[in-house]
């Protein structure tokens, strides 16, 4: 490898370490914002509610499945 291709080299991996650092201060910052948005909040409030829509699906469910096995059982021993 050739003098000028390494420092060619050794230029750009200064500027992609530069560019990191800026990016890693930046998503730093973007964590600390989006706990305080509105966005956030409405997405908690979306997973709470959906949340307790799952609950009482997941409980019709259940209902549904033991209903059908009475309605099984009854029939199987004749009762």
């Amino acid at each position: 490898m050739s003098h000028s291709k390494n420092r060619e080299n050794g230029a750009r991996e200064k500027k992609y370490k530069k560019y990191s650092q800026l990016n890693d201060a930046n998503l730093i910052s973007y964590n600390e914002d989006k706990k305080e948005s509105s966005f956030y909040l409405l997405m908690k409030k979306g997973y709470e509610e959906m949340a307790s829509i799952n609950l009482e699906l997941a409980e019709l469910g259940v209902a549904s499945d033991l209903q059908d096995t009475i309605e099984y059982e009854t029939w199987l021993f004749g009762v």
